[in-house]
């Protein structure tokens, strides 16, 4: 009709853009209705108002945007009867701000807090703050927020943990072996004293440490393998049956926010691996667990 009026028959009001324009020379409308405003339009206002020909959702992008659900972060961008949902942080806005350095939980640095959204964003992925300033790879420069710890894991990487003030008891704890050969009444209290020693310790095996103990007299729980360490311990380790490390060790795209990282480590072997999982992989080929001596070759 005219002025972007839809008169005549038939209408239905309970339907969404994309069901209703499924079919050819249908129109459609981003005005709600109930049956009483319907009825109102329709019969006292001689149509129903900002109805558009589906075809025409190029020259309209609210109508190809309106059933779109893009959340806080993103918004609909139409173009060409399609629509996407894109990020409102770009790179030239998260440019325009001031450095102000933060270390994602992915381990990366990013510039300031834009460019960590813009990610987060981008690559539909939770990566969040960790903490304040580069990301480290030792506690000494790390303030973490009130509550938390910092503590480097097997990878040199500083992290913020919560939960490392305390323990409560429970009849359903178990011993643990830690890898410092130090029995621990609990998962929870491994947490604590690797908390306090603000260096991951892990565990070596369900139950109380016992000397002079192997392989050979250590049960692993299912999915995992025992290995010896480099002091001679039994370690129970996570080993899987198809390792796809080939597709790990891609090297990761260099955006203009994000600092280049190696994927290759140096093994306390000696050997340069190509990531952490050909390191894990020629470990449980082996039976002797190694760990990281440093990022990069040997």
């Amino acid at each position: 009709g005219s002025n972007n009026r839809c008169e005549g028959t038939p209408f239905n009001i309970s339907t969404t853009k994309r069901e209703c324009c499924m079919n050819d020379g249908m129109f459609y409308t981003t005005q709600t209705f109930d049956p009483g405003r319907f009825f109102r339009f329709r019969i006292v206002k001689q149509g129903i108002p900002d109805c558009y020909q589906c075809s025409e959702t190029r020259q309209n992008p609210g109508i190809a945007c309106s059933d779109m659900d893009c959340g806080p972060d993103r918004y609909c961008k139409a173009r060409f009867q399609k629509s996407k949902c894109v990020c409102r942080r770009t790179h030239q806005r998260c440019s325009t701000l001031a450095i102000s350095p933060v270390c994602g939980t992915n381990g990366k640095t990013y510039q300031n807090m834009c460019f960590l959204e813009r990610r987060a964003c981008s690559k539909q992925n939770r990566v969040t703050v960790a903490y304040r300033g580069p990301c480290n790879d030792n506690c000494v420069n790390v303030t973490c927020p009130t509550g938390q710890s910092c503590v480097v894991d097997q990878y040199n990487k500083s992290h913020c943990v919560s939960n490392c003030s305390s323990c409560n008891s429970s009849p359903a704890d178990t011993e643990v072996c830690g890898a410092d050969g130090v029995t621990y009444g609990s998962l929870c209290r491994l947490r604590v004293a690797t908390c306090k020693l603000g260096k991951t310790i892990g565990v070596a095996y369900l139950g109380s440490c016992k000397e002079g103990s192997d392989c050979s007299t250590v049960k692993c729980s299912r999915h995992k393998r025992c290995l010896t360490d480099e002091t001679g311990q039994p370690r129970c380790t996570s080993c899987h049956t198809h390792f796809n490390c080939r597709r790990m060790s891609r090297p990761q795209s260099q955006d203009n926010e994000d600092s280049p990282r190696s994927t290759e480590i140096c093994g306390t072997d000696g050997r340069t691996y190509s990531s952490f999982c050909a390191l894990r992989e020629h470990s449980c080929n082996v039976g002797r667990l190694y760990s990281i001596k440093h990022i990069g070759r040997c």
